[in-house]
Formats: structure tokens, sequence, C-alpha cells
């Protein structure tokens, strides 16, 4: 298993955090900035993202059917400036 760290700054356009990479078993996303941050697919905006408020954490998992596939690549855009979205990847 290996463990790998990244701070992405990210402003108000979709940004990649991560692309796909099907050895990902759990994805931990940090929102490090002020402002609210919306996660999601290459096409997210504040109108579709999963809002994470600020210094809040989401973890994704592919340790049951129903969670959402930690494997995708993900994209952050924050409401306004730029700031730090940090994550930690682990794989097999």
């Amino acid at each position: 298993m290996a463990v790998t760290t990244n701070n992405v700054s990210v402003g108000t356009t979709a940004t990649e955090l991560c692309g796909t990479n099907p050895k990902r078993r759990r994805l931990y996303i940090k929102n490090a900035h002020s402002s609210k941050a919306y996660f999601g697919g290459s096409g997210v905006t504040t109108s579709n993202g999963f809002h994470v408020g600020s210094d809040e954490t989401i973890v994704i998992s592919n340790d049951s059917p129903s969670d959402c596939s930690a494997k995708n690549a993900f994209y952050a855009v924050l409401s306004s400036g730029t700031g730090t979205v940090s994550i930690m990847e682990i794989t097999d």
C-alpha cells in the first residue's frame, strides 16, 4: 500500500486534483481555503459540484458497491479567489 499527498492550487475554473488511477483505494480531499469548494468531474461548477465547506474533508473509497469510485479523476472549483485543496491517495 502506498500513500501520496499533494496540494493543488484551485481557482474559479475547474482544476484537476488527481487523474484516473485504477490502483486507488481511497481518496481524501480537503478544502484548505476560506471559500466554498465544489468537487466533481471535469465539468464541475459551483452549480453542479459537491459542496465542501472551508477546512472540511471528504473521503471517497472503493470499500462498498454503493460508494463513488475512488479510481476516477476528480476536479475542484472554488466559489471565489484562489486557494489550496489538499489530497491524500491510498493505492495498492
